[in-house]
């Protein structure tokens, strides 16, 4: 991925995090695979698909290589808890396991705020 276009996925996927956040409720009304859909792990639309190769391509510019890795981490671990619980809420009620569609989006939504804190930390650390 070339740095210029890493830069600009990035930032739409910033602005992805904060529509998706501002409209919450409105996605997780279609379950959890509408949530997974603008979170790019289902299809290929979302400036989210792929972000781990976008954040590597401008690794090597950060200003503190330590706290970008550090918020790169958390920043994916975030990402991929939320579409865990949002893969979740899809079969919480159809299992034996406890636990509801909302509680799991609720969780979702928690570590959607954690992941746009690290991905806008992220951001400041790059040169512009």
């Amino acid at each position: 991925v070339e740095k210029a276009a890493a830069l600009t996925q990035l930032d739409k996927s910033a602005e992805a995090l904060r529509k998706i956040l501002s409209s919450y409720d409105e996605i997780v009304a279609g379950g959890g695979d509408s949530l997974r859909r603008e979170l790019g792990f289902v299809g290929t639309s979302s400036p989210l698909f792929s972000v781990a190769k976008a954040l590597t391509a401008v690794s090597e510019d950060a200003e503190d290589p330590v706290e970008f890795g550090e918020r790169f981490d958390d920043f994916l671990l975030a990402l991929r808890a939320a579409d865990a619980d949002a893969y979740s809420a899809n079969f919480v009620t159809f299992s034996s396991a406890k636990g509801t569609p909302a509680g799991y989006f609720k969780s979702a939504r928690k570590e959607l705020d954690r992941a746009l804190q690290d991905l806008d930390a992220i951001l400041a650390l790059l040169p512009r």
